[in-house]
């Protein structure tokens, strides 16, 4: 066999041999660990209503869930160990300490609409409502005079967008009022609310806590909410 033969039938056989191709990404490692890990749990929440906390006041972290089908669940690792029915869809969640006695249980916070639910030992404890928002008087004197019947709907819709016009801010009544085009289902719309005085709740948008004066991480806390209009405080 001449040399070129030979040298053809080599490179041959290296071309007909399997190749083993390195993946990228086979070749990396995940950085993560799996330490809550439960594929049909169904969470529906966002990092604001996730929390852990010391619930019992055992040293033993608990992953606390302000669900947003209105649910608080506390899971040990990825065991669902107590679950609560919430009145209301959450946007917050905050976990602090309110008293110095031992051992430190914290309180859980659960700001939902203008209301803030608190927990202890993952029970309803206490309910906290901010204050209404100041409505105007003439547009507090309008609704008044259209329970009595004396101001009829097409004369209602027309001072009201003259109250928007002149930069009062109305109630949410008066907006979803103005928000309908149709007579008929205006009036519908004001049967709903005849009986009931007006006034006007905001919604609380965020929640944290600070520590009041120390900075352990079981220090006495104050918790702050931030509603649509101002910021206000309680512990």
């Amino acid at each position: 066999m001449s040399d070129a033969a030979a040298k053809e039938g080599t490179e041959k056989a290296a071309n007909d041999a399997p190749k083993v191709v390195a993946s990228h990404h086979a070749a990396e490692k995940n950085p993560w660990l799996h330490a809550y890990h439960n594929s049909v749990a169904g969470i529906k929440a966002f990092t604001n209503c996730v929390q852990l906390a010391d619930v019992y006041g055992d040293g033993d972290n608990k992953l606390i869930v302000a669900d947003a089908d209105r649910r608080l669940k506390m899971y040990k690792g990825s065991t669902l160990m107590s679950e609560q029915a919430l009145l209301g869809v959450p946007v917050a969640l905050s976990v602090y300490f309110s008293e110095s006695t031992r051992p430190r249980t914290p309180s859980i916070a659960v700001a939902s609409g203008p209301s803030i639910y608190i927990y202890r030992n993952m029970r309803p404890y206490y309910k906290f409502a901010i204050p209404v928002l100041d409505v105007d008087p003439e547009e507090d004197k309008l609704w008044t005079s259209i329970a009595k019947c004396e101001t009829d709907i097409p004369a209602a819709n027309h001072q009201l967008n003259l109250l928007r016009a002149n930069g009062i801010r109305l109630t949410q009544r008066s907006r979803g009022f103005l928000a309908i085009d149709d007579i008929d289902q205006q009036a519908d719309y004001v049967s709903r609310f005849i009986d009931e005085p007006l006034v006007e709740q905001t919604t609380i948008t965020c929640m944290t806590t600070i520590n009041k004066n120390m900075d352990e991480k079981d220090a006495i806390s104050w918790y702050y909410d931030l509603d649509e209009i101002l910021f206000f405080m309680s512990f």
